[in-house]
């Protein structure tokens, strides 16, 4: 992911624009948060990417972003973001900054787990 997707950029926007609890004022917003429960692993381990990289901390702290961890498959969504970040010193720093400035080594942890069962499979 090299851009972050335009339907990322409209509901962080909205979310800056108004209180993110008026759903009548945040239709992209609602609808990103239905789809992340909708679309499946890869859609979620994408939109967790592009919430992380917009750099909002209302984005990170909404139901979007939290569905993204929530439907069973967190696990795979944290190791997505621990491999793209290897990528990516941007998101590396914006995942980061949310755990104090030290990037969260449970998730490093959780990575090299589900690595390890891949290859062991």
């Amino acid at each position: 992911m090299k851009e972050i997707p335009e339907r990322v950029l409209r509901a962080n926007d909205e979310l800056v624009a108004f209180d993110h609890n008026d759903r009548l004022t945040c239709p992209g917003y609602d609808e990103l948060s239905i789809d992340s429960n909708r679309e499946g692993l890869t859609f979620r381990q994408h939109l967790a990417e592009a919430i992380f990289l917009v750099g909002n901390a209302a984005m990170r702290g909404s139901r979007a972003f939290d569905n993204c961890f929530e439907n069973g498959d967190g696990d795979q969504v944290v190791a997505h973001l621990v491999a793209r970040s290897l990528e990516n010193p941007a998101l590396r720093s914006a995942i980061a900054a949310d755990f104090g400035g030290i990037f969260p080594s449970k998730w490093i942890e959780t990575a090299g787990r589900l690595s390890s069962a891949s290859g062991q499979a």
